[in-house]
């Protein structure tokens, strides 16, 4: 096989890879408002309270829905702490987290919205030993 067809078919299946990646979520509801307070404070291993609060921006809470929450270290290779479904009260959720390891991490916050809009968020977090 000649140099030129490799090239062209290695190109060729580049080329169909790209068509083959996942579509990337995005926020669909920027107007909301998102606030997350870690208890205790500053975040420490071990157990902790993530209070999370979604509103309109006008003290009116967003509604009953529940959350998904991700937290992923900032360094590839450790696994991430997930708690899915939290139900919350007129944008009001507590939810138990367990930080496995100090550094930095980073927290997703996921819902779909009564209205079905996707809600998507990434806040920082430092976890201090």
């Amino acid at each position: 096989m000649s140099p030129s067809r490799i090239l062209r078919l290695l190109l060729l299946f580049t080329i169909s890879l790209s068509g083959c990646g996942r579509r990337e979520a995005r926020d669909e509801a920027p107007e909301l408002v998102l606030e997350m307070q870690v208890i205790p404070a500053p975040p420490t291993t071990g157990a902790s309270l993530l209070m999370i609060q979604i509103s309109n921006g006008q003290d009116a809470g967003a509604g009953d829905f529940s959350i998904d929450v991700r937290g992923d270290m900032s360094h590839a290779g450790m696994t991430p702490v997930i708690v899915n479904q939290v139900k919350g009260e007129e944008g009001t959720f507590a939810v138990p987290f367990e930080w496995t390891m100090a550094g930095d991490w980073v927290i997703t916050i996921s819902a779909i919205m009564p209205d079905g809009r996707l809600l998507l968020r990434t806040l920082p977090v430092l976890v201090e030993p």
